[in-house]
């Protein structure tokens, strides 16, 4: 928000693992919410990597709500914890990452090569520098 009122950001971007994925949502919530007070800007790109909602502190389940605001969404996830519940995100770029590299769980997703490749290009290709 600081850099947004004081320097003129106007590209934002977010993205997180696990919980990191549901605190991803809930920031972008609250900034699409506070936009008038805060200033002029865009979520360009938002990115859950296996995503865990942060709703309940009892039930573990995956974040898949698309976050408020963003114009593009990318969701990559692995299906190993299917207890998790659904993976998908409506409306977003949906990657099933389970098989990369010979097997990705959710302790591994963050640090998978390809999985950062990804990231990173999609970011580069929707946030101006």
């Amino acid at each position: 928000v600081g850099q947004v009122r004081a320097h003129g950001i106007t590209q934002i971007a977010i993205f997180g693992h696990s919980h990191g994925g549901g605190s991803t949502h809930d920031l972008a919530n609250v900034l699409d919410g506070d936009r008038a007070f805060i200033g002029a800007f865009t979520i360009q790109y938002t990115a859950y990597l296996d995503a865990i909602s942060n709703n309940s502190e009892f039930a573990v389940v995956r974040e898949n709500n698309l976050p408020p605001g963003t114009l593009f969404h990318s969701n990559l996830y692995q299906t190993g914890g299917g207890w998790l519940g659904d993976p998908i995100v409506a409306g977003a770029e949906n990657v099933d990452v389970t098989n990369w590299n010979g097997g990705i769980a959710h302790g591994e997703i963050d640090d998978d090569p390809d999985v950062y490749s990804l990231i990173r290009s999609r970011l580069e290709n929707r946030v101006e520098r």
